[in-house]
């Protein structure tokens, strides 16, 4: 057994998405001749605030025969302190902005700065530890493992792009904001030193790939997000609202996300049918809630904006749904959310709208799994379709491709990874 040591700052019991992807890992490497060792923080169970404060603030470590996890005290710093203390803001944005400067230049500024020496003690112990990946966000975990490199030449050192560091990039690059432009060439410069003595690097779809490969000059290996088949759901008939038709949509809701199609068909159809759009912890803030209200304001009464609720309760609303919701990015190319593979497992039909005419569009063919609208028209149309299956007591889609979907899995994907990870412990 080859053991990996794994640095994520999220982690479960966390309810953030990231926390799933290294979840996943340490449940199936262990099927591939890999032995995992996860270093986070520690996290109240479905905790989605950072800054919460802990209540068990003690290293854990937890062994299993498969993995072994670390759970580090959370540092509190003088700005989360402050988080709570609205009148305080102005300092506390100085706060920030002193940390993402300072953690540049020396790990002690990080705020999980503990994340590296206990990383580095692990590693002097145990020799058998020969290959660490660091997951991102936050990307100054790129530091840590640059670092364990050079601290430990025998090893190899993976960074994982969750997403893009600076997505933005040429966009800040070419604007009067001074000190943000400096910010991010900053952060360029930092990224490149990091990866330099990377043995490659992952990421999530092909898209990312490809510009990493040519943004690091590094070998680059896409090992998807997928769905999980332990996340089970169990769809009681008796207690659901057979007369609402329920469209919902899951997570984060991006300003270029575009709702408008959809917003549209709505309201062609409230007056004939009784419909409700949810919004399930789409806002982080109550200006995004203000912002999303204001693009409803034409179905109002037929909208729901809830805060984000604990990964469990999150199939309660998806077991009250009838469709679920995806909708195209305008600024994101090859974009395959989470959500897609959450919404998958649930057996809900997905829509799709309007399409993103790239990997979304591609999931939901590959695994017949939903529907895609381009026009208020066509929406409509699928809408009306569907609230009528309903009514009949039909299904609302026909049998899923499950050949094609296993692709897709979690479990699918972290075999990709270990054939990858194979083929680095090959190099010496």
């Amino acid at each position: 057994v080859k053991k990996v040591l794994i640095i994520s700052y999220f982690y479960p019991p966390a309810n953030f998405v990231g926390a799933q992807r290294t979840a996943a890992w340490a449940t199936y490497l262990h099927e591939y001749g890999y032995y995992p060792i996860i270093i986070t923080r520690q996290w109240n169970e479905g905790q989605t605030d950072l800054v919460d404060k802990v209540k068990n603030n003690e290293l854990e470590i937890e062994k299993n025969t498969t993995h072994e996890v670390h759970r580090l005290p959370y540092k509190y710093s003088l700005r989360d302190r402050l988080a709570n203390y609205p009148a305080l803001k102005v300092f506390q944005k100085a706060l920030t902005l002193k940390e993402l400067v300072l953690s540049n230049y020396s790990i002690k500024q990080l705020p999980f700065s503990n994340f590296y020496a206990y990383s580095k003690n692990l590693i002097h112990k145990d020799s058998e530890i020969n290959i660490v990946i660091a997951s991102g966000r936050p990307f100054q975990a790129f530091f840590i493992g640059h670092q364990l490199k050079k601290d430990f030449p025998r090893i190899h050192w993976i960074p994982d792009y969750r997403d893009l560091w600076n997505e933005n990039m040429n966009e800040i690059l070419s604007s009067n904001n001074i000190l943000q432009r400096r910010l991010v060439l900053n952060e360029f410069n930092n990224e490149k030193k990091w990866s330099s003595n990377a043995s490659g690097f992952i990421t999530v779809t092909k898209v990312l790939e490809s510009i990493l490969r040519e943004r690091l000059t590094l070998t680059g290996k896409t090992i998807l997000n997928g769905y999980d088949k332990e996340f089970q759901f169990d769809i009681k008939e008796e207690g659901l609202d057979l007369k609402t038709f329920t469209l919902s949509f899951i997570g984060s809701l991006y300003e270029d996300q575009e709702i408008r199609i959809l917003v549209e068909s709505l309201q062609k159809l409230k007056e004939k049918y009784k419909i409700n759009l949810v919004f399930l912890g789409s806002c982080k803030n109550n200006r995004e809630r203000d912002l999303l209200s204001t693009k409803l304001k034409d179905i109002e009464g037929n909208y729901e904006i809830l805060p984000r609720v604990d990964r469990n309760l999150v199939k309660e609303y998806i077991v009250k749904s009838d469709v679920l919701l995806l909708f195209k990015f305008t600024k994101h190319q090859g974009a395959l959310p989470v959500k897609t593979f959450d919404y998958y497992k649930t057996n809900k039909p997905i829509l799709l709208c309007p399409s993103d005419n790239d990997l979304m569009e591609n999931f939901i063919k590959e695994t017949n799994s939903g529907y895609i609208a381009n026009t208020v028209a066509e929406c409509t149309a699928i809408l009306e379709q569907l609230i009528q299956l309903k009514k009949e007591g039909k299904p609302l889609i026909g049998p899923r491709n499950e050949e094609n979907a296993h692709f897709y899995s979690r479990k699918y994907q972290t075999e990709v990874l270990a054939d990858a990870l194979d083929q680095l412990s090959q190099v010496k």
